[in-house]
């Protein structure tokens, strides 16, 4: 079969219909093999819900059992109504699991299983009666019987009548030992103590029975009959409450304790099974996906294998020559301009792509070299925006600062000239030198102000030619010039190196230095250890210059305020405020960055960082 006696039409349409026929084959295969498989994970899923619901009844049980040890031992509100709530869950549990369960064998286990939830429901009733009719007799009659009985022989011994009170005396520790060891017995249950009860009680009616028997006029007394009959009902009492504990213990870990073995042991064991049924549907479901896989697996390399045979014989005759012009326009879409475009000579439909992929060629070179230009405009409008951003910020702060500390000194010297005048007016000139030195004070500030301004506007305006700085020979002659200025405030300078070459104004750098130096020299002046250290360390991207003093440090929220312009952190030490504003500024030109790391009392490092690819930057702004 020639592929090129087909039109590409007729080609494409012969192509399509044979991989929608390998298609359909394969998807009617896939289609049938996903629905056994979808069948029997249906059935594996069921097994699972089973398994799922057989564990939450082996929980519920054993919730229940702990429960019901909790109300036994306790008798506590909260695990009764606990109790009742997990039998309710159960049964219905039972109920749904009996409904959904075709194996006849289970069916009558879960029946069973049900009878036993219902006979452990009744006895934990039982058991909450006996327990409520034990916590009534001891907590109300016995606690009632001893109550009273204390209380009238209190009363008797307070009576101060002789005989009495000697009878009195003798009871009272008895009725004490009664009302103690009972309660002591219903506490932990120990038979100690109930047989110290017992005995003390049997004392007791030994006393006022031996009492009632003497002669005149110790007989009949009404405190030795009441104690005697009192007795005897806190004896009675005593036993029923003994024998309601003896049967709600019974019921609770002989008769509930076999039914509760019984769910555990068949919910266990119904659980067993589930899982062994799970894993017997797991097996033939992944021995049937195995299958599965298999038979895909060679249907899928054949219709693969006939796809390729058909696609390797239309490739021959209209692939390869689109493919072709596909791979020039990629390279075109991707920046390439200089790629040649294959079959332009061609006069069919592949012709008419590659003449097409040429003209989006020589479109692709004008919209380049617009771009290039549009990309130029906008970066260059960008930074002007930037500039004149940051230049009106800069403007606006320096208005502001000049309008109020030049403000100071004029306010100061005009004050004094009002003095003057009115000295001068009362014919008063004896003591003008002292206005006239602070007028004159004002005005040396107010010059001072003015120079340092002029100074700062100087900065990025003027002298701002840049070149290879050595740091070396520039920190060299750094120490020449404020040789004098150390020697005089008595510091020591230390200059570590090496420093690198970095492309800088040279002039700014060295006034840079100066700044920080006589910044150190003001503020660190009168303490014990002056010296100045200036370090340099480097990082991936840069070099950091750090110039370290002994200083009285700067606490860490003046870190950024001190770089702006008429910020003074000591209003007794000279200076107007800009040296470290200029610092900034020169930094800010120099795309480097100032920095203070300081602490109140542990001194300040300024640190300087340089960036390394420092000319490209500047070569690119």
């Amino acid at each position: 079969l020639r592929m090129d006696s087909f039109s590409v039409k007729n080609l494409i349409i012969y192509g399509f219909a044979a991989i929608c026929f390998l298609l359909l084959v394969v998807g009617g295969v896939s289609c049938l093999s996903l629905s056994k498989v979808r069948t029997k994970s249906q059935a594996y899923a069921q097994l699972s819900s089973q398994s799922r619901m057989y564990v939450e009844i082996e929980r519920l049980v054993a919730e229940l059992q702990r429960e019901s040890y909790i109300f036994v031992a306790a008798g506590h509100t909260e695990s009764e109504k606990n109790v009742y709530e997990v039998i309710l869950e159960l049964d219905d549990l039972f109920v749904q699991v009996i409904s959904g369960e075709s194996n006849k064998e289970k069916h009558d286990v879960l029946h069973g299983m049900r009878e036993h939830l219902a006979r452990y429901s009744d006895n934990f009733k039982s058991v909450v009666v006996e327990r409520n009719l034990k916590s009534q007799l001891v907590n109300q009659r016995l606690r009632s019987i001893s109550d009273e009985l204390e209380g009238d022989l209190e009363r008797c011994i307070r009576g101060n009548t002789a005989h009495k009170c000697d009878l009195c005396l003798k009871l009272e520790p008895l009725v004490y030992q009664i009302s103690n060891n009972t309660l002591l017995y219903f506490q932990n249950l120990q038979q100690p103590n109930l047989t110290k009860a017992i005995e003390a009680l049997n004392g007791a009616r030994q006393v006022a029975d031996r009492h009632l028997l003497a002669p005149p006029p110790h007989g009949k007394c009404k405190i030795a009959e009441k104690t005697s009959t009192m007795c005897e009902n806190y004896h009675k009492v005593l036993l029923r409450a003994k024998q309601a504990v003896r049967s709600y213990l019974y019921i609770s870990s002989v008769v509930m304790a076999g039914e509760i073995s019984e769910l555990l042991y068949h919910s266990n064991q119904l659980k067993d099974e589930a899982d062994k049924d799970q894993v017997m549907q797991l097996s033939l479901l992944q021995s049937f996906l195995t299958y599965t896989e298999r038979f895909s697996f060679w249907l899928v390399i054949i219709a693969a294998l006939l796809g390729t045979i058909l696609s390797f014989k239309v490739a021959q005759s209209i692939v390869q020559p689109m493919e072709g012009i596909t791979n020039t326009l990629k390279e075109l879409a991707a920046g390439s301009l200089d790629v040649e475009v294959p079959a332009l000579s061609r006069h069919d439909e592949i012709g008419d792509m590659a003449r097409a992929a040429n003209i989006f060629k020589m479109k692709n070179q004008e919209t380049e070299r617009l771009l290039k230009t549009s990309q130029e405009l906008t970066k260059t409008l960008q930074e002007k925006e930037s500039d004149l951003i940051r230049s009106n910020e800069e403007l606006e702060q320096f208005v502001y600062t000049v309008s109020h500390d030049l403000k100071t000194p004029l306010v100061t010297s005009m004050g004094f000239i009002g003095i003057l005048k009115e000295q001068i007016a009362v014919g008063d000139i004896s003591d003008l030198d002292s206005p006239l030195d602070r007028i004159v004070k004002s005005n040396e500030r107010m010059s001072q102000l003015i120079s340092d301004l002029l100074e700062l506007s100087r900065v990025g305006r003027l002298d701002m030619d840049m070149c290879e700085v050595d740091m070396n020979l520039l920190l060299s002659e750094l120490q020449d010039n404020i040789k004098f200025n150390l020697e005089r405030a008595n510091f020591s300078l230390e200059v570590r190196g090496p420093f690198p070459v970095i492309y800088a104004n040279e002039s700014r750098m060295l006034q840079v230095f100066e700044n920080l130096i006589n910044n150190a020299l003001k503020y660190a002046q009168g303490k014990e250890e002056n010296s100045i250290l200036i370090d340099c360390e480097s990082t991936s991207d840069n070099y950091i210059i750090s110039v370290c003093d002994k200083g009285p440090g700067i606490a860490r929220e003046f870190h950024e305020k001190i770089f702006a312009l008429f910020v003074h952190l000591d209003a007794h030490i000279e200076g107007t405020g800009v040296g470290l504003a200029v610092v900034k500024k020169v930094m800010t030109l120099h795309h480097g960055k100032v920095w203070v790391e300081s602490s109140p009392g542990e001194g300040a490092t300024f640190k300087l960082s340089f960036p390394k690819n420092q000319q490209e930057v500047n070569s690119s702004v």
